[in-house]
């Protein structure tokens, strides 16, 4: 195929992006490359299409993971295979971070990445509803709602939050995150609002822009060190796109891994062991991953409806119905709306519990995971989970064996620390005690 200046592998989050700002140079030629299809499936654009979207059979990866230590099965990572990659079917949270986070990375030597550089990035980037101040930005690509409603449940949740101590906040992402309130969310006129809608397609129309979905990267094609295209599958044909420029990797947490150790970078012993010939040896791909393990604690309503109810029989058609005319309901925001940040006590003031609840439960009694229950229960319900925000556990990504068909191994490695453990002990009674 004919050579390009830049080779994209992966229409994720970071992959649109980068599309969108290496494409504003009309004398450079870039291809964007992505495994799954378009993002027009319905799900994809009403929020609560995330329960139908988690574990679809084709706009999600559905990554098998390791069961930890005392457990009989593992469970499954949904990550998304299609245009917009998970922004495209995640929970549309919008939470920056903590600006301590991104000072600690500029100490270890991350030129940048301060708090200082990024709060300016993320302004120029938002289109906040709350409008522009010294924090939020407006008039952005990416739309950032905040989704109040009239619902007693979220209400109570909110003041059950404040009588345990915590701040009511209008917007959870200021520089002091300790508090509580309503989520802001990636979402536009009740519509998710992806990494695909904010970057790609602006740039979708330009001439030096080529977006090919439907496309296998097997592995990276390499002359010496130098990468030169990659080999992929496009049906069940064998294609190689070349480049005179950069392949770039933006395959996600858990795919970028296993194609750079599928092309020969990785761990030496490893890749040798599966008869990859080796590029570069290099033990720090695939390891070192941290995720967060959550604790989530359901609840059965007494007095009071719930949505439950909104997801089953007439009133899910008629919920389906109002989204479709007006862009509202309950279809039209996340399934958790409220929630907030809580400490510890373990790492001083700094908040390090992030949590949310919904006025809603689900059934479980057929569910293997939390990842597969799409029904929600009969009885009026609502779910809490939280997770600690600093784990030091680390976890690994390694492959399984050379065939690219093959998930790859993950491994969390959750709770791996005496103070991670002393952390979901701490977790875990904050949900208890919500």
């Amino acid at each position: 195929m004919s050579d390009f200046d830049y080779i994209i592998v992966g229409a994720g989050s970071t992959g649109c992006v980068l599309a969108n700002r290496l494409s504003l140079d009309p004398a450079k030629r870039v291809l964007l490359v992505e495994a799954g299809p378009n993002d027009s499936h319905p799900y994809v654009a009403i929020p609560k299409g995330i329960a139908k979207l988690r574990l679809h059979p084709t706009l999600s990866w559905r990554l098998p993971v390791e069961a930890m230590p005392g457990r009989n099965q593992g469970e499954l990572w949904p990550r998304g295979k299609m245009i917009g990659g998970t922004s495209s079917l995640n929970g549309m949270f919008y939470i920056r971070g903590q600006a301590q986070d991104y000072d600690d990375w500029a100490k270890v030597g991350v030129k940048g990445w301060d708090w200082a550089h990024m709060s300016a990035c993320f302004q120029k980037m938002e289109n906040h509803q709350l409008g522009a101040d010294e924090l939020r930005g407006a008039g952005g690509p990416l739309h950032v709602s905040i989704p109040y409603k009239e619902n007693p449940i979220d209400e109570a949740i909110i003041k059950a939050g404040v009588e345990m101590g915590l701040p009511r906040k209008a917007d959870l992402n200021r520089l002091d995150q300790l508090g509580i309130g309503y989520y802001p969310i990636n979402t536009w006129r009740g519509r998710r609002w992806s990494a695909a809608n904010a970057f790609l397609n602006p740039a979708r129309s330009r001439p030096n822009l080529t977006v090919r979905t439907g496309v296998v990267v097997d592995r990276v094609l390499f002359e010496g060190r130098r990468a030169v295209g990659v080999s992929c599958r496009v049906a069940d044909e064998r294609v190689e796109f070349r480049t005179r420029g950069e392949v770039i990797v933006c395959a996600g947490t858990l795919k970028s891994p296993q194609l750079l150790q599928l092309s020969g970078i990785g761990p030496a012993p490893a890749l040798q062991s599966l008869g990859i010939e080796l590029v570069h040896a290099n033990a720090a791909v695939g390891a070192n991953m941290r995720e967060h393990l959550s604790y989530t604690v359901i609840h059965k309503l007494l007095g009071l409806p719930g949505e439950n109810r909104e997801y089953r029989g007439i009133r899910l058609a008629k919920n389906v119905l109002r989204y479709y005319m007006l862009r509202d309901g309950v279809l039209s925001y996340s399934t958790f709306s409220s929630g907030g940040f809580a400490k510890t006590g373990l790492e001083g003031d700094r908040p390090d519990i992030q949590f949310f609840a919904a006025p809603l439960s689900w059934d479980t009694s057929n569910a293997k995971d939390v990842v597969s229950r799409v029904k929600t229960a009969k009885e009026p319900g609502m779910t809490c989970f939280a997770y600690f925000l600093h784990p030091e556990s680390r976890g690994s990504v390694s492959l399984r064996s050379a065939n690219p068909d093959d998930h790859p191994v993950i491994r969390p490695n959750w709770l791996a620390t005496e103070n991670d453990r002393r952390a979901a002990v701490a977790v875990a009674r904050f949900v208890r005690d919500f």
